[in-house]
């Protein structure tokens, strides 16, 4: 039940990230949540099978900083490649 609550929490950190940073149109709507909600479920099954026990606050303190930093460095890494990618492009496409 608690990594349902888990991936909820980084779906909803994950679409708030992507409307509120720039760039929303360099990436798709999906990105952001579904690399939030990965990284969540992931941290979420490697603390528990470490021991951490989820009625403790360090799994959860844990899995939210990681998800935070998902949802801040993958939309502005993203954006930042996006555009360096369709200048890349549009400089080959004028010279063919």
């Amino acid at each position: 039940m608690e990594l349902v609550l888990v991936a909820v929490g980084a779906l909803l950190l994950g679409f708030l990230a992507h409307a509120a940073l720039p760039g929303r149109d360099t990436r798709g709507l999906l990105l952001v949540p579904g690399l939030t909600v990965a990284v969540a479920g992931v941290a979420w099954v490697a603390l528990t099978w470490a021991g951490l026990r989820p009625d403790t606050a360090w799994p959860w303190l844990v899995t939210t900083v990681l998800v935070l930093a998902t949802a801040l460095v993958v939309p502005l890494a993203s954006v930042g490649r996006r555009r360096r990618a369709d200048v890349d492009l549009f400089a080959r496409l004028v010279r063919s």
